[in-house]
């Protein structure tokens, strides 16, 4: 397998797709996968994924009431590129069978104790190659996560050894629009700070993610400033059709009340225009798909 080769296996992956639900089980095990990797642990029992995958989904994923980790690890076998798979199982042939569909039960990965592993060439690829490891790390992020939440991910899975992952290409206007319409001032601490008439720490939002096929609309864009952005993205508050903050009640910690905490319920600051205003179908996507619920 050449190095081309082995990146369309990463590009080509089977992601679960209803309307524009997330689902980045796979690219998260894959992300995990390598990470194990990096530390010399090629061969993964599913039993030792299990709960480290799990962290992740409720960490990156949207609020689900159940999380299935098994499905990532069984189906992933069945991701090929010109008959080469991604994802290797080892001890697998005996399990039984969930019924209605052809994944194995949870509790048979774990009685055969069945291992899964990225293809050897990959492996040797990613040891071998940094350059090869930054192209994997930037398809599978790039895809499925926008940029502010990029570093965490990657620590989080153990990759630590990533010096730049690109932004993806964005309409040069969509920021300069989206500021424009909300005054040059973040629109939840109201911060608009400005160096030679320039805006400095101020970003354009995407409320519905370009990953799920968000458009850059004003109307699914935030003026918010780099620490507000990160924290919507991870889904620490949403934004109400009333156009009120909704602080989840799983965020906490040092500085919470003053930088979130207070805010709870508030009004953010409106558009100049009503055209402008939040969409009421991207804020729903973002409840639905970012925020975090309560358990």
């Amino acid at each position: 397998m050449n190095r081309e080769q082995a990146l369309n296996l990463f590009r080509n992956i089977t992601v679960w797709k209803k309307g524009n639900q997330r689902a980045p089980n796979k690219p998260l095990l894959l992300l995990y996968a390598i990470g194990q990797l990096l530390n010399d642990r090629k061969q993964l029992p599913y039993s030792d994924i299990d709960e480290p995958l799990r962290n992740l989904l409720r960490e990156f994923g949207p609020s689900r009431k159940t999380i299935h980790t098994e499905y990532p690890f069984w189906r992933l076998k069945n991701d090929l590129f010109e008959g080469e798979a991604i994802w290797i199982l080892s001890n697998h042939e005996n399990a039984e069978l969930r019924s209605g569909n052809t994944d194995a039960k949870k509790s048979e990965l774990k009685r055969l104790r069945v291992c899964g592993q990225l293809n050897p060439a990959i492996s040797s690829l990613i040891k071998s190659d940094p350059n090869f490891l930054l192209e994997v790390c930037e398809v599978l992020l790039s895809e499925n996560f926008p940029s502010t939440i990029h570093e965490d991910i990657l620590n989080s899975c153990g990759i630590s050894a990533i010096s730049s992952i690109s932004r993806p290409t964005r309409d040069p206007n969509f920021r300069k629009k989206v500021l424009t319409a909300y005054r040059n001032q973040c629109c939840i601490c109201r911060i608009g700070v400005q160096v030679d008439s320039a805006n400095i720490a101020l970003e354009g939002a995407h409320i519905r993610w370009v990953q799920a096929n968000g458009p850059n609309h004003v109307s699914n864009g935030l003026s918010l400033c780099p620490l507000h952005h990160k924290l919507f993205d991870r889904g620490a508050f949403t934004i109400a059709a009333s156009m009120q903050i909704v602080v989840s009640e799983r965020a906490s910690g040092l500085g919470f009340k003053q930088v979130l905490g207070d805010f709870d319920k508030t009004e953010i600051q409106l558009p100049s225009t009503p055209s402008a205003y939040p969409d009421e179908k991207h804020l729903n996507w973002h409840y639905k798909e970012v925020f975090k619920q309560p358990h």
